[in-house]
């Protein structure tokens, strides 16, 4: 890439807002860049406990199905 073909990508990023992300190749110096994803965003708040009671749920009701075929 030349160096003006590389500053005029840069100036295109920062018009266009899109944020990159610069990554180096330490074995060869290359650097390449890649446009920034957001992450999918999760529900923040997360009920450990009622899930965890949803797991046991679960695996009482397997028991219970198992030992129901045993007798």
């Amino acid at each position: 890439m030349t160096e003006e073909k590389y500053r005029q990508e840069e100036v295109d990023q920062v018009l266009s807002g899109e944020p990159l992300i610069y990554e180096r190749n330490p074995d060869t110096d290359e650097v390449r860049t890649r446009r920034r994803i957001e992450p999918a965003k999760e529900p923040i708040y997360r009920n450990e406990m009622a899930e965890a009671v949803e797991i046991l749920q679960r695996i009482e009701d397997k028991l219970d199905a198992a030992i129901g075929r045993m007798k």
